[in-house]
């Protein structure tokens, strides 16, 4: 899931039961006011994830956008992937 909005990725995680990390919490927090810098701040993060993935073999990336893709279309850019 794109980093858009700390409040939708604390509602998306505690529903689906998983921990955002300390490292990622900390970081977020000091975009609270800023969306435009959070939003490239979590393109940047969740592009570094996902590079990760792809390097250890996973077949394929889904992303939860929330109808917000511009930040999952600018990840998708900068993994190299071509529009269609």
């Amino acid at each position: 899931m794109p980093i858009t909005n700390i409040e939708s990725l604390q509602r998306f995680s505690a529903k689906d039961g998983a921990d955002i990390p300390r490292w990622l919490e900390k970081s977020m927090s000091g975009y609270a006011e800023d969306e435009k810098s959070l939003v490239a701040f979590g393109v940047d993060v969740v592009t570094e994830l996902c590079e990760k993935l792809l390097q250890m073999g996973v077949p394929g990336l889904h992303f939860y956008t929330l109808n917000r893709w511009g930040a999952t279309s600018q990840i998708c850019r900068n993994l190299g992937f071509r529009e269609i």
